[in-house]
């Protein structure tokens, strides 16, 4: 059977491609609307800068645009530097995700991020741990001076000294660089150690710090034994005397003690060996040892009966002490000894 078609295309396939179209049109619709709102979004998020004003003591030559960081990841730039009321210096600048917001406890600090010269300064902060973080700071808050540290420059550190002072500063340098000459190797040896004594340092200063009533006491007793000390300076003085005398003695005996130094690994092996056969020795000894530990036990109250005789026989001895021997003449046996040869000879001839 015959079909028209444009019967057919004024009837079903027509309903379905207008609710098609409609479908589209709707689709269209949300799509716009979505890319509207991602883009209110953006353009939002790009409108709302997070900044935070510090008070320094002085600006340290920071410029606008110098860098924030935060452990040494850039995060923000210095926007803006004004004169404060009271003289202060009030930096403004940014703080990027993820760092942003700031919670207080934050301490911000310029520092130096190279040699010396000019617009070579950042600002360094230091966030507080979680455990002792404050709450969020809002967009546009202040971090008052307490809570920053300015750079301080060498020109300002000199300025502080008089002429006389920088003179013997120079010298003081000059005499560094005699005292370090050939020795510069051995010197940065020892700087490699001092920073891990710098740090242990710092962590017993922290712990006496911690706990103060410690720290006054350890303060009380030294100032006590400086006092005792300076009482009994005299003896000091002639401690330190005798000490010097004692390393004088030992410097002048230079050459024996260095030949005694030379000679010491070879007693030291033959003490060694020494020992070793003195072990086989000791090995032997153990059957006396064993068989003389009944006698030893039986020696205890001979021993405690002889104290006491030995005790009372003291004043015995002393007067036979002095029958042997007394001062003066032809008075004691030694003196009656000697008188007996010739008494013998005229006797007997």
């Amino acid at each position: 059977m015959w079909r028209d078609p444009q019967a057919a295309w004024d009837g079903e396939d027509w309903k379905t491609v207008t609710t098609s179209s409609a479908v589209g049109r709707i689709a269209a619709v949300v799509a716009l609307a979505v890319a509207a709102v991602a883009v209110a979004l953006l353009l939002f998020r790009g409108g709302s800068t997070y900044e935070i004003t510090a008070e320094f003591q002085n600006a340290s030559q920071l410029v606008n645009g110098s860098q924030v960081v935060v452990a040494g990841v850039p995060s923000g730039s210095v926007k803006s530097i004004a004169l404060g009321d009271r003289g202060q210096a009030l930096v403004t600048f940014t703080v990027q995700d993820p760092y942003a917001p700031l919670r207080e406890g934050t301490h911000a600090t310029i520092r130096s991020y190279s040699l010396s010269g000019i617009a070579n300064r950042q600002i360094q902060l230091d966030l507080p741990a979680e455990d002792t973080a404050g709450p969020e700071l809002p967009s546009g808050s202040t971090l008052p001076e307490s809570a920053t540290t300015s750079e301080v420059d060498l020109d300002q550190l000199f300025n502080t000294l008089n002429a006389r002072t920088i003179k013997n500063f120079k010298h003081v340098i000059e005499g560094f660089e005699l005292s370090y000459e050939g020795v510069a190797r051995q010197a940065n040896a020892g700087y490699k150690y001092l920073n891990p004594f710098l740090s242990t340092s710092r962590q017993v200063f922290g712990e006496l710090t911690r706990d103060t009533p410690t720290l006054e006491r350890l303060i009380v007793d030294t100032s006590h034994l400086s006092g005792a000390l300076a009482e009994r300076s005299f003896d000091i003085s002639g401690l330190v005397h005798n000490a010097n005398l004692m390393m004088g003695a030992i410097a002048g005996q230079s050459t024996a003690l260095q030949s005694a130094l030379v000679r010491l690994p070879d007693f030291m092996r033959r003490s060694n060996t020494t020992f070793v056969n003195l072990r086989a020795t000791l090995d032997d000894l153990d059957p006396l040892v064993d068989a003389s530990k009944p006698v030893a036990e039986r020696l205890g109250p001979f021993f405690s009966t002889f104290r006491r005789a030995a005790h009372d026989a003291v004043p015995t001895i002393t007067d036979l002490e002095r029958t042997i021997r007394r001062p003066g003449r032809q008075n004691d046996l030694v003196e009656l000894t000697r008188d007996a040869v010739p008494l013998a000879k005229a006797a007997i001839g």
